[in-house]
């Protein structure tokens, strides 16, 4: 028959004892890493906050928003359309893309554009996330062969304003 072995009691003090403090020690790591994280995203607010301080005007400002914006999601190029008033047709203004230096980030290109996804934004309000645009029914590859640039995945956001859509932002990978 074999015996049963049990623990002591000051062996089960000395157990809880440590159990206790590994605890301690555990929450405390928890603790290290969610005020370092929480570090960084300070220290990247205070970097986009720096940036929009440096921007000379609101053309500057968007720039600089779309930038981070792509750099936090990882976009490789990310563009901003906007309603031209006077022909009432959805124009894109900013185009930017992560592969270049940063001082040639973003560029002014006031293209018309009539069909595609960005409209069919514009015109519904609904958020496009697809992973294959090429895919998409109102994909349309002119700004891809305009800029040299193939699109793979892409989210677009209808912009707003009192209600109302002034125009569309996309991120591309």
């Amino acid at each position: 028959r074999t015996k049963l072995f049990v623990f002591k009691r000051e062996e089960m003090t000395f157990l809880t004892k440590i159990a206790f403090q590994a605890g301690i020690v555990l929450r405390n790591a928890e603790n290290h890493n969610t005020t370092v994280l929480m570090k960084r995203e300070n220290e990247m607010m205070l970097q986009h906050a720096r940036d929009l301080l440096r921007a000379a005007d609101s053309l500057d400002t968007l720039k600089v928003i779309l930038r981070r914006m792509g750099e936090h999601i990882g976009a490789h190029s990310w563009r901003l359309y906007t309603l031209d008033e006077k022909t009432k047709a959805l124009s894109c203004v900013i185009v930017g893309q992560a592969s270049k230096k940063k001082e040639e980030l973003t560029t002014i290109l006031p293209v018309k554009v009539v069909s595609g996804i960005p409209n069919f934004i514009f015109e519904t309000g609904q958020v496009v996330n697809t992973d294959d645009v090429s895919k998409h029914t109102h994909f349309h590859n002119f700004m891809d062969r305009y800029l040299g640039f193939q699109s793979k995945s892409l989210i677009g956001v209808p912009l707003r304003a009192n209600n109302e859509i002034i125009g569309v932002c996309t991120m591309l990978a």
